[in-house]
């Protein structure tokens, strides 16, 4: 799992660095929003491609890691990347803030069961059906309530998507695990799309 996930962390350095030229070349004739846009196409999408399941191997030392803040220092011609990050003005999320965010959206795709029906099954946690506990819904047992077995989340690859969510799903607010899933407008506004 490690040597695929390095792999493909390769393959998106190389696009990457290829589509940085095209920013190289577009920042001095375009404003801030502009170029923000541009790196949400060029770069980002990138990123984002397959992000639930490398993205949990996200570390500062990480390729990637250090990718994205070489493509913001030469976006805003800042010599330190905590000074790109700050003209980034949150516009831009690192590659944990999309992990975590992509994590969240699978998570409320399963929360309002519009997931294919085996991946839901087989691939999701196990929701938590105790009415006590409404607005949490994951719990870390199993259909047959046993606990996980920890030593298996750094082997099975299916085991650590699982935890993931259970510990993403664990840290959002309420209001948000509470959105009613037919009133998309509100559920736009909280950041999600379905």
């Amino acid at each position: 799992s490690s040597g695929i996930n390095a792999e493909y962390k390769q393959y998106v350095y190389r696009k990457v660095s290829k589509s940085l030229g095209i920013l190289n070349r577009c920042k001095n004739i375009m404003g801030y929003r502009e170029l923000i846009a541009m790196y949400k196409t060029f770069i980002q999408s990138y990123f984002l491609y397959g992000i639930e399941i490398w993205g949990h191997d996200i570390r500062e030392s990480d390729i990637l890691v250090k990718l994205q803040n070489k493509v913001l220092r030469r976006m805003f011609d800042c010599k330190r990347s905590s000074d790109a990050w700050r003209i980034s003005d949150d516009n831009i999320l690192s590659l944990e803030g999309l992990y975590k965010r992509a994590i969240e959206r699978l998570c409320m795709k399963h929360h309002y069961n519009t997931l294919p029906k085996y991946f839901a099954d087989e691939i999701m946690p196990t929701k938590n059906d105790d009415p006590d506990d409404y607005g949490n819904g994951y719990t870390l047992r199993s259909k047959n309530k046993t606990c996980y077995d920890y030593s298996d989340l750094s082997i099975n690859s299916n085991s650590i998507l699982k935890h993931s969510c259970i510990k993403i799903w664990n840290k959002l607010p309420f209001e948000t695990k509470s959105i009613p899933y037919r009133n998309m407008k509100l559920y736009a506004l909280a950041g999600y799309n379905l």
